[in-house]
């Protein structure tokens, strides 16, 4: 009934924003049990939000990885599909981290002006370009 995972409130509720809520309440959700614990009442469970969730430790990405296999043996393919496409996400986003990275260490103005130019009108309405664009433009 009650469960409290969450480190960011620093109360006895959760969050429902963090990946550690986000993961519970992907269990919870699979299991049929979400709507029982009144300490994830905050914010309803959302696939979506599930599916863009990024995961930045490999150990949280196995955890997401058991718990898309738990779904699929309880027949919830919609949270193995939001997981599969979390995952895929984040790798995404760490491979932009890391050209990011070494962009930075080029420290050419140039090629970032040039690099400012093109990602401006590339990946309209992707959540990697506001994302990328975000970092570039620090």
């Amino acid at each position: 009934r009650s469960l409290h995972v969450c480190f960011m409130e620093g109360t006895d509720e959760n969050c429902c924003n963090c990946i550690r809520c986000y993961r519970n309440m992907a269990i919870l959700e699979t299991l049929g049990v979400l709507k029982k614990f009144i300490t994830f009442n905050k914010k309803p469970f959302s696939l979506k939000t599930l599916s863009m969730l990024y995961i930045p430790e490999q150990c949280d990405i196995e955890s997401f990885k058991g718990i898309r296999n738990l779904a699929l043996q309880k027949g919830r393919r919609d949270i193995a599909s939001a997981i599969n496409h979390s995952i895929r996400h984040t790798k995404r986003i760490v491979l932009y981290l890391r050209f990011l990275d070494w962009i930075r260490k080029q420290k050419s103005r140039r090629f970032i002006q040039w690099l400012r130019r093109h990602i401006s009108g590339a990946w309209v309405y992707s959540p990697e370009r506001f994302f990328l664009k975000g970092l570039i433009y620090k």
